[in-house]
């Protein structure tokens, strides 16, 4: 299960349009494991909501949407102190998709740390971010992800990004 939200801006003609984007998908899916690369496939129900400020009645994500959403993780571990990983993700609402690309390097036997670049968009609107990220920081019955850095879009607006998120195993 994926639940997300995020605010974006661009112009439509001359006026700047801030957009704000949920999303949750429930994605059913497939591990493989051989030895130390490990491969995740999903896919499923894609739900989101978009709003504008000022509305923009002419963006056709505008309101409520439900769609195919289908992934893939990858993570390596080519040495007991440095992991590889990736992502790549797409929606048939909007066309929109994210990829992702990480390494990193074991601190303290505690979590990994290292760099990450990734890209989403969709049929117009396209962001790149550069940045780091923590990974994998265990904390009671939960697991933490934390990124930060730059990010820049095809609209030529930049700034810095941060990423959150969590998950618990059974």
């Amino acid at each position: 299960m994926l639940l997300a939200e995020g605010t974006y801006r661009y112009l439509a003609g001359s006026t700047d349009i801030r957009g704000t984007g949920l999303l949750a998908s429930f994605l059913p899916g497939w591990r493989i494991k051989r030895g130390d690369i490990e491969i995740k496939l999903f896919a499923g129900l894609d739900l989101q909501n978009h709003r504008f400020s000022p509305d923009d009645p002419g963006n056709r994500l505008r309101g409520n949407h439900a769609g195919l959403r289908v992934g893939a993780d990858l993570w390596w571990e080519p040495t007991p102190n440095v992991m590889l990983a990736s992502s790549v993700s797409g929606s048939t609402i909007g066309t929109n998709f994210s990829i992702r690309g990480a390494a990193g390097w074991r601190v303290e036997d505690r979590f990994w740390a290292g760099p990450e670049i990734e890209t989403s968009g969709d049929q117009v609107y396209r962001q790149y971010r550069i940045g780091a990220h923590v990974t994998s920081l265990k904390w009671s019955a939960f697991e933490w992800s934390l990124g930060a850095g730059y990010v820049e879009d095809n609209s030529h607006r930049s700034g810095l990004y941060g990423r959150i998120s969590v998950l618990t195993r059974r």
